[in-house]
């Protein structure tokens, strides 16, 4: 939330509209969600003048409240309400935020003519359980009885919502930096707040010595004010806190934050005596102990950065200081820390503690050196000026800061080819201008110097690019549609065996799903087939999203679940998506599961009950629609997570390429739920001929059935290689309509079935050759599987 009261310190917008400057202001690039305007009516000072104890209740109060023109009777329940303060009256007719209607009523059975308000039920800070325990607010004695509230503590103010792109929360966050936008926008100087003091003739390397032993903190300032007086701060530093969101606590505490909220810069407060005479900035020790200022004890380890005495932490840096330095009401000398440390070890820590605050968020997002510098100067004039301190001489500093120059070169081709519109070199000279960023002119480019208050610009033409046109304004830019030839797109390697594999298997009657990539440790170590390394995040958002998965079974496992629970009984679902493991390896997958019926996607509508044949002809006629048929083959295989006895290796070219069977009774303990995944990578590395063409036979084919009972080591695929090679072209067709094991057959032994297609494209074939085929392929079968013709 930003301020305009307070934007006006820097910029002078009399005269201006703030509710078209808003317009303005998200037109060129940095969206005002909100423009909230303070303004309650029926909203007045009072003064309770008497207060008796509610007839019918233990904690409610009866008070009489002066409000200029009439004395009130209000019941309040806030345990702070007493004779003699001045307090927010909100009379009858007033509408409070939340559409909340303030009007005369009787609380139990006592009339009661308004509201006498806390600051939380005005909207000005957060309505929370804390906020509430502080009771109603209180004006001070000087407050005119009957005036506007809000105009006397200068909260009549307009407040921005603002909502940012990433790369502007950087500077938009903060008022200096917000004036600068605004500044820009309107063609206007920024005027800095003042940073002057009067130190006292004695000087801070006296009194602290500074010693830094890591690289993660660049800079480093500490100075200190003596004698400070803690009290309450001023009415407007105090509005302006209220109007940012941030509750007033004393000066002291107010001024750290103000300046925060002004410059971006965090600031530190630590009670010197408290501190002694060394600071030593270093990372932590695993394990190491520190109590914060919220009386919380905190285990650091050794990607926490802290500040120390010179032995024990007394600051979380970034993130929270500790209960051993804090200043209290007896705190007499300050130190001030002004600081510059890595963005991603305070994220890490805040997110770890979880302590994310408007400090850790600004030092996340990266600090401007300058105002690091200049940020602790503005705090120590506060301090001399409204806490009554006495500033040392000088500063202890570590500055190992690289300064780097950000320049850049932009021509006017660069805008015409950027943005497609022509811009003359005054409009360009006019943006850079009301930027603030100086400019060398030459040999028609424009050499830009950016300053280092825009961290968010890089030294690049193309940010350059961005700001004059969003300066120059985009809705000049003239609409027109692109010209240039067309031609017909397609889909090539990758995309287009996916579009492939997907359509195919949604005619089959699957159901697409997209679920999460990121699993938990269990799930990471189930249906592992073959050893391969788990991927985990650093900083996992939870637990259950810990790790890169490297198989999609575990996720559609969970759809099924979550299908289950809210009634689904038929399900077939399909996923293709990336798996990563071994830390750089990245692979695409085909993965499948199924349960209870299966539909086809025809016009039958008959239902088959789903088992692993059915499973394995759905990937069967994938990989011929693919133009594999007669190249892959299925091998018994025990794989983690599946059935022992119900599983397949998926074989192309003699090369696995995937799995399928019944998941484990283990995991699945009611369910039988059938999965399959390929490697679509593996595939498509198979090269693949033309499909020919191959016209529909005009003479009757015969079909003969047949079954075996072979030993059960001995697969479907081994007795259909040996058919193959007895019945030689005639014969087409081959399927499988029945395995059995049980009566009749002998417990090492199991019965398959076939039906065998036989077929000429040229001639009508007789009874007589084809019967002579058949008893071949029995006599071959017989022979070279040790097979028996089953006859009943």
């Amino acid at each position: 939330m930003i301020s305009m009261n307070w934007v006006k310190d820097y910029v002078n917008l009399d005269g201006e509209n703030l509710h078209d400057l808003a317009d303005k202001i998200t037109k060129a690039g940095v969206n005002v969600e909100q423009v909230e305007s303070k303004e309650i009516n029926n909203l007045v000072i009072g003064k309770v003048i008497e207060r008796v104890d509610h007839p019918d209740s233990d904690h409610l109060n009866v008070c009489k409240v002066d409000v200029g023109n009439e004395v009130l009777q209000i019941v309040c329940g806030a345990h702070n309400v007493r004779e003699g303060i001045k307090v927010i009256v909100s009379l009858p007719g007033a509408v409070l935020p939340g559409n909340f209607e303030i009007k005369p009523s009787k609380i139990r059975g006592v009339e009661s003519n308004g509201m006498i308000c806390a600051l939380s039920e005005l909207g000005l800070e957060e309505a929370n359980e804390e906020n509430y325990k502080k009771g109603i607010y209180i004006l001070d004695d000087n407050a005119p009885v009957g005036g506007d509230p809000l105009k006397y503590m200068g909260l009549d103010d307009t407040i921005y919502h603002l909502d940012l792109n990433p790369n502007r929360n950087i500077d938009c966050t903060n008022h200096i930096g917000f004036a600068y936008e605004v500044a820009s926008v309107l063609g206007k100087k920024v005027t800095m707040p003042d940073i002057t003091t009067h130190p006292i003739n004695d000087e801070v390397k006296n009194y602290v010595s500074l010693k830094v032993e890591t690289d993660k903190c660049s800079m480093y300032n500490a100075k200190i004010v003596k004698n400070v007086v803690i009290k309450e701060s001023p009415e407007f530093i105090k509005n302006r806190l209220i109007a940012a969101g941030m509750r007033p606590i004393n000066n002291v505490v107010d001024i750290s934050n103000y300046v925060m909220l002004e410059y971006g810069q965090p600031l530190h407060f630590f009670d010197k005596d408290k501190l002694g005479d060394k600071i030593l900035v270093r990372m932590a020790k695993d394990d190491e102990e520190i109590v914060t200022i919220d009386s919380k004890n905190r285990i650091l380890t050794s990607e926490d950065i802290v500040i120390t005495d010179g032995e024990k932490p007394v600051c979380i840096a970034g993130v929270m200081g500790g209960k051993n330095t804090e200043v209290d009401e007896n705190t007499k000398d300050i130190l001030i820390e002004a600081a510059i440390f890595n963005p991603l070890n305070v994220r890490y820590t805040s997110l770890r503690l979880d302590l994310r605050s408007e400090a850790s968020l600004r030092y996340e997002r990266g600090l401007n050196y300058e105002y690091t510098t200049i940020a602790i100067e503005r705090a120590c004039h506060l301090l001399e000026k409204y806490a009554s301190g006495e500033v040392l001489s000088g500063t202890v500093t570590i500055d190992n800061v690289e300064r780097v120059k950000k320049t850049a070169e932009v021509t006017k081709d660069d805008v015409k080819n950027f943005l497609g519109i022509e811009m003359s070199d005054e409009d360009i000279k006019n943006s850079l201008n009301k930027l603030g960023f100086e400019y060398e002119y030459s040999e028609n480019k424009y050499i830009v110097t950016i300053p280092n208050r825009r961290l968010d610009v890089a030294p690049h033409r193309q940010d350059l690019v961005e700001e004059i046109g969003r300066l120059y304004g985009y809705d000049n830019i003239e609409a027109k549609l692109p010209v240039g030839p067309t031609r017909e797109g397609q889909y090539v390697g990758a995309v287009k065996y996916r579009k492939l594999i997907s359509k195919r298997l949604r005619a089959l009657g699957l159901d697409e799903v997209k679920t999460y990539t990121l699993v938990s440790d269990e799930e990471s170590n189930m249906f592992t087939y073959g050893k391969r390394e788990v991927i985990s995040l650093l900083r996992p958002m939870s637990n259950d999203k810990k790790n890169i998965r490297q198989t999609i079974i575990p996720s559609l496992l969970k759809t099924i679940d979550y299908n289950k629970a809210r009634g689904v009984k038929d399900i077939s679902i399909y996923e293709i998506s990336n798996v990563y493991y071994d830390k750089e390896q990245e692979e695409t997958k085909i993965a499948i599961a199924m349960l209870g019926d299966y539909i086809p996607n025809n016009w039958s509508g008959v239902s088959v009950k789903v088992d692993f044949y059915l499973l394995k002809g759905i990937v069967e006629n994938l990989l011929d629609y693919l133009g594999l048929k007669n190249r892959y083959h299925f091998k018994e295989e025990i794989i983690d997570g599946i059935h022992p006895g119900i599983s397949a290796l998926v074989l192309v070219d003699k090369e696995p390429i995937g799995y399928l069977g019944k998941v484990h009774p283990t995991i699945s303990k009611k369910d039988n739920i059938y999965v399959c995944e390929l490697s679509l990578n593996k595939l498509i590395d198979k090269k693949v001929r033309p499909i020919k063409f191959k016209e529909i036979s005009k003479y009757p084919s015969i079909e003969k059935d047949l079954a075996f009972i072979v030993d059960k080591d001995i697969t479907s695929e081994d007795v259909i290689t040996v058919i193959k090679r007895a019945g030689g072209k005639l014969l087409t067709n081959i399927e499988v309509f029945d395995v059995y094991v049980g009566e009749n057959i002998d417990q090492d032994k199991k019965s398959i079935a076939y039906s065998l297609k036989f077929e000429d494209p040229n001639r009508t074939l007789t009874e007589e050759e084809v019967m002579a085929i058949f008893n071949k392929i029995i006599i071959e079968v017989e022979n070279k599987l040790n097979a028996k013709v089953r006859d009943k």
